[in-house]
C-alpha cells in the first residue's frame, strides 16, 4: 500500500472511498486528509480529518475524524498512517461520530485500533422543508429592516462581522471560521443582522456535496440576542421554504447548549439519529 495526500485535485481518483459531505472540506485550513493505494494504483481507503486549538498554546490539539473507509485488510495501516501525521501535530486526542447503521459493523475494528465506543442519539437532527412549513414562527412573514440577506454583503464587509463575532462570542466554531469566503454559503438563504451599519450576527448556511443544507453558523453578540436569532432564523427559513422543495433535507448540529435549546424549541421530540462516538488518546 502506497500512502498520499488527498487533496482538491486528486479526490476525484477516491470518489468510491469518500462521504461528498466530508469531501467539500479537503483543502481546509485545519482538515487533514490520507489515503491508500494498493499497487495497481487503486483507491482502497482514506481518512478526513478536522484538528482543533492547532495553533492555541494553552489548549490540547484535538482530532476529529469526519469521515473513514477501510477493510479489515487495510484498517491497520490506514491508522498507523493517520498516527504519524497526527503525531506531527501533537494530538492529544482523537473522536469520531458516525452514523451508527453505515460503522457499527466498523465498531470492533475501531477498538482494535485503540477506540472506546459506545452508541448514543447523534449530535446533528435532520428535518426536511416541509418540517419548517409547519413551524408557527414561519406564519409571520414579516422580518426587521435589521435583518439582511447575506448576498447584500461584500467580502470586506463580510469579513469584518465574522471577525466581531469571533471577538464577542462565546459560541463553539471551526478554527477557520474567518478564513472562509462569503460564497462558501448560500447566499440565497443566509443572512446577517446589523446595529449601526455593524454586522452582529449570523445565519449562515451551505449546500453540501450532497445536496443538502448544513447550518453552519447561528449566533448573535449584540444587545439583544435571543429576538435577533430569532428574527435570523425566521428570515432564512422563510427564503428555505421560498427557493428549495419540500422534501429538501436540512441538517441542524446541536453544537452547544445554545443550540440545542433552540432545536428544543423548534423542534421538541426530534431527535438525533442513533450514531457511533468513538475516543482514544494518542501519543504525544
Amino acid at each position: 500500500m502506497t500512502a498520499e495526500k488527498i487533496t482538491s485535485e486528486n479526490s476525484i481518483q477516491y470518489a468510491g472511498c469518500l462521504d461528498p459531505e466530508a469531501a467539500d472540506n479537503i483543502g481546509r485550513s485545519y482538515f487533514r486528509t490520507v489515503g491508500l493505494k494498493d499497487e495497481g494504483d487503486t483507491p482502497k481507503a482514506a481518512a478526513i480529518w478536522e484538528l482543533k486549538n492547532l495553533d492555541d498554546d494553552d489548549r490540547e490539539t484535538k482530532s476529529y475524524l469526519r469521515w473513514v473507509f477501510f477493510s479489515d485488510d487495510n484498517v491497520k495501516e490506514l491508522f498507523k498512517e493517520y498516527g504519524k501525521l497526527s503525531s506531527a501535530e501533537k494530538v492529544h486526542t482523537t473522536g469520531f461520530e458516525f452514523p451508527f447503521d453505515k460503522f457499527e459493523s466498523r465498531e470492533d475494528a475501531f477498538n482494535a485500533q485503540g477506540f472506546a465506543t459506545k452508541k448514543q442519539e447523534g449530535r446533528d437532527i435532520c428535518i426536511t422543508v416541509a418540517d419548517l412549513k409547519k413551524l408557527f414562527i414561519f406564519k409571520k412573514k414579516n422580518v426587521p429592516d435589521y435583518v439582511h440577506p447575506l448576498s447584500d454583503l461584500d467580502e470586506r464587509t463580510f469579513k469584518r462581522g465574522i471577525l466581531n463575532c469571533i471577538f464577542h462570542g462565546n459560541r463553539d466554531m471551526t478554527d477557520d471560521l474567518n478564513e472562509l469566503p462569503v460564497d462558501w454559503y448560500e447566499r440565497s438563504i443566509s443572512c446577517c443582522s446589523e446595529s449601526d451599519g455593524r454586522v452582529e450576527g449570523f445565519f449562515l448556511a451551505r449546500k453540501t456535496g450532497a445536496g443538502r443544507l448544513k447550518v453552519e453558523l447561528l449566533i448573535n453578540v449584540g444587545a439583544e440576542p435571543d429576538k435577533d436569532l430569532l428574527n435570523m432564523i425566521r428570515f432564512s427559513g422563510l427564503k428555505t421554504i421560498e427557493n428549495y422543495p419540500d422534501d429538501t433535507q436540512i441538517i441542524i448540529p446541536r453544537i452547544d447548549t445554545v443550540a440545542r435549546k433552540l432545536t428544543d424549541y423548534l423542534f421538541p421530540g426530534h431527535k438525533g439519529e442513533d450514531a457511533l462516538y468513538g475516543k482514544r488518546r494518542e501519543k504525544v
